[in-house]
């Protein structure tokens, strides 16, 4: 009788419990017709776009990937859209308002809030979320993204990923799709512990500019990863169903910011073949396979901005160009800081415009901290702290839209520090003196003598000292590359200096040299000093140098 009791006592709140759920399962049905309704509406409304005429860069499963820079960015909504997706928005908001714990409905009113450009709102809508805690804050993250504030953005993302049980994390954090195949197969067998330790080195490499507060490209990558959870569980302009093909698609490339349509043929007049634009011009951030394998030795070269058959691409919301400078770097131990020397050419480039450029050294350190200080594209001194390992000349033209950078690591402390300069003279003996001739980048002109300083570790015992200087062509064979490196080829360089002095007192010493490259014919040539002292090397460096008519 107690048990039955309670039962007919109970049963008003349990039945009202039921009908809050039935309630509640048709508001998120509701919503999701919505959805459903406008994408149709708009995949009918779609304008006549442009595709790459049967050609593919990448095939990626049912999809055909290419990317064209030449061609527009791809036709304007038409305006009939936007009202469409107003009514949604209402629609999604206030099933929100009676259901804020429901995932769906949280995740495609930041969506569609954010598509709309509303990113206030957006940031709004995603604070507003009372679902899984992951997932909210990840929202939040995809919306401060998609405002630009990166810094903000990636501790979001970073809150997120603690807050996921291990394996959805293990997903999240796991790149190897967007690097090469062989890469990426290498990548994917290892832990997640190992996996992420790796990654973390190469997320701080691909940032596109160490002077923007947070990491926009790793930002992205998991701004990337919230779109694809919300396409899996909805409707697009594609009208396909999700699958492994439509997730790599995404994290490579992105999403559509515009969509048209393939006009019709006589063989399909009934059929709507939709094309995705995404944002460009875009770039590959990444450093190629070999920066990859050895970060603590990688050179500008190893970064190429726009392969043509790039393995992931990024496009900034802030720079309608990214564009590799040349420059000079040169790095001198102080004590636990170091001077670092730099000099730029500022691009020859329609998009950049040097008068509007602003320039900064950026900076990161063991520890994967960016920082960054302003600079001179002429010839700056900048003192950096000694844990900083790598570099990154960068001009921002803010107003074109525009960045050019010249990126690399530092050597190791124990590598002579080496500058090229112009206009030699007897009486150089400082790096301040020499500081103001700095070549701004490694193009020499053969009929004019090159200066070169150098310092380096002076020995502790009062031997003498033997100074190497070498010029070889970069196209020698390996074997010759081989009798140099054993010394057995010094002599037959087309230049080669030999300087012998008494080993000088303290524990750095300088030496300034000219030479003479005006036998050699135009081309690029490895220039490398070495530092002898007896049987032992106190120093070899090598600068890969473009001599010049």
């Amino acid at each position: 009788m107690l048990t039955l009791l309670t039962f007919l006592l109970l049963q008003p709140e349990a039945t009202q419990r039921l009908q809050q759920v039935a309630d509640s399962v048709s508001v998120v049905r509701a919503a999701s017709r919505a959805q459903v309704e406008f994408e149709t509406q708009r995949r009918q409304r779609l304008p006549v776009g442009w595709g790459a005429g049967g050609r593919c860069d990448v095939r990626v499963g049912r999809f055909c990937y290419w990317h064209d820079e030449s061609l527009p960015r791809g036709p304007e909504e038409p305006a009939s859209i936007a009202p469409l997706r107003e009514r949604l928005l209402s629609q999604l908001r206030a099933a929100a308002n009676e259901v804020p714990g429901d995932r769906w409905v949280a995740g495609q009113w930041v969506r569609y809030l954010v598509e709309a450009g509303n990113h206030s709102g957006a940031i709004q809508a995603a604070r507003s979320c009372r679902a899984e805690e992951w997932w909210c804050l990840a929202l939040e993250g995809f919306a401060l993204h998609a405002a630009r504030d990166y810094l903000a953005a990636e501790q979001l993302f970073d809150a997120a990923l603690g807050a996921m049980d291990s394996t959805r994390r293990c997903a999240w954090t796991d790149v190897s799709v967007l690097l090469s195949p062989n890469r990426g197969r290498d990548l994917s067998r290892w832990s997640c512990a190992v996996r992420d330790a790796w990654a973390a080195e190469r997320w701080a490499l691909a940032d596109p500019l160490w002077s923007l507060p947070g990491n926009d490209r790793r930002s992205e990558h998991f701004a990337r990863h919230v779109m694809a959870e919300l396409e899996r569980v909805s409707r697009s302009p594609y009208h396909m169903a999700w699958g492994e093909d439509s997730y790599e698609l995404m994290l490579r490339y992105g999403w559509p910011e515009r969509w048209s349509r393939r006009p019709a043929s006589g063989m399909d007049l009934g059929e709507v073949h939709v094309i995705g634009h995404e944002p460009h011009p875009a770039f590959q951030f990444f450093p190629d396979d070999s920066g990859l394998a050895a970060p603590d030795r990688i050179a500008n070269t190893q970064w190429n901005l726009r392969p043509q058959e790039a393995e992931n691409r990024y496009a900034p919301l802030y720079a309608g160009a990214a564009i590799a400078a040349d420059a000079q770097v040169a790095r001198f131990p102080r004590g636990d800081a170091f001077l670092v020397v730099t000099a730029v050419v500022p691009p020859v480039d329609t998009a950049f415009d040097e008068r509007s450029a602003r320039w900064s050294l950026g900076m990161l350190d063991s520890a994967r901290v960016a920082s960054s200080v302003p600079i001179n594209a002429s010839p700056t001194l900048t003192t950096v702290p000694g844990s900083v390992r790598w570099v990154s000349i960068e001009g921002v033209d803010s107003l074109h839209r525009a960045f050019a950078r010249h990126r690399l690591a530092l050597p190791a402390p124990e590598v002579p520090g080496l500058l090229l300069y112009r206009d030699p003279r007897r009486d150089d003996a400082t790096l301040e003196a020499v500081v103001p001739r700095m070549l701004p980048g490694l193009r020499v002109r053969r009929a004019e003598p090159l200066g070169l300083y150098w310092e380096y570790a002076a020995p502790a015992a009062r031997d003498s000292l033997t100074h190497v200087i070498s010029v070889y062509p970069r196209s020698a064979r390996w074997l010759t590359r081989l009798a140099r490196t054993l010394r057995l080829a010094d002599a037959a360089a087309p230049v080669h200096v030999r300087v012998e002095e008494p080993a000088t007192s303290g524990t750095v010493a300088a030496r300034a040299l000219a030479i003479d490259l005006s036998g050699l014919a135009p081309g690029t040539y490895d220039l490398r000093v070495r530092v002898e002292s007896g049987e032992r090397t106190l120093g070899d460096v090598t600068r890969t140098i473009t001599v010049v008519r």
